[in-house]
């Protein structure tokens, strides 16, 4: 048996060695910040609710503030619903988002929107329907959420908003406002539903999940790379 040494094979394998081991290892600093971005959110989730304006203008303590708990005091704007297509245990249907007149303005705004939440697809719309809220002034508690982000091929392919029909696909409270014509936060509440007293729509729906498979890429980066070696070194070792 001998060694065969190969300097254009030697430097391949190094430099794809080097590339696999870097994204294993960028992979494990994306499950330590993903760790502890579950630990934050959990924390949140325990929190009692704070008013919207200690939240919003608290950016130094809360510069995510998605799922923090709040509290807000207004009236709804129910003309102004939208429908937000969308599932809920599988079942299709859609999440009404209307517009809430805050009592305190923030941010110089008095308007944000509410996800009150999920109608099955099947259930008729009525305008009973969308005033099942309570009238007039009510206080709401749920979790702040920040506008749906765009998502590569997702967006590309995902359908295009109907505003004749009312039937819109992403959750952007800026679009939302523009369509309606009023100045509204670009945050929204998804509502906790206790204040609802109908079967629809359902609120406290929120599912709060992280997928986290960042320690089995890890590891299948690092698989890769133990592989690569085992290749190099089939090829420059010979049996005589």
């Amino acid at each position: 048996m001998r060694v065969i040494f190969q300097p254009g094979l030697a430097v391949a394998t190094t430099l794809g060695c080097a590339a696999l081991v870097s994204l294993g290892s960028w992979q494990l600093h994306r499950l330590a910040w993903k760790r502890d971005l579950v630990a934050k959110v959990e924390a949140r989730l325990e929190a009692a609710p704070r008013p919207l304006g200690d939240v919003i203008g608290k950016r130094e303590e809360y510069p995510d503030p998605e799922y923090v708990p709040v509290k807000i005091a207004g009236a709804y704007r129910h003309s102004l619903t939208v429908r937000v297509f969308g599932t809920l245990d599988g079942e299709a249907g859609h999440y009404l988002f209307t517009p809430f007149n805050l009592t305190t303005p923030v941010r110089s705004r008095d308007v944000i929107y509410v996800n009150r939440g999920f109608v099955p697809q099947d259930v008729q719309f009525t305008a009973p329907l969308e005033q099942t809220a309570e009238a007039g002034q009510v206080t709401i508690e749920g979790l702040l959420r920040t506008p749906e982000k765009p998502n590569g091929i997702v967006e590309f392919i995902r359908p295009r908003n109907d505003e004749k029909a009312n039937i819109w696909y992403v959750r952007r409270p800026s679009v939302f406002a523009k369509a309606a014509g009023i100045d509204a936060l670009d945050v929204y509440v998804d509502s906790s539903g206790k204040e609802f007293a109908a079967e629809w729509p359902r609120g406290g729906t929120t599912r709060v999940e992280f997928p986290n498979r960042h320690l089995e890429y890890a590891l299948t980066w690092f698989g890769l790379a133990g592989a690569l070696l085992a290749v190099f070194g089939a090829f420059s070792i010979r049996r005589e």
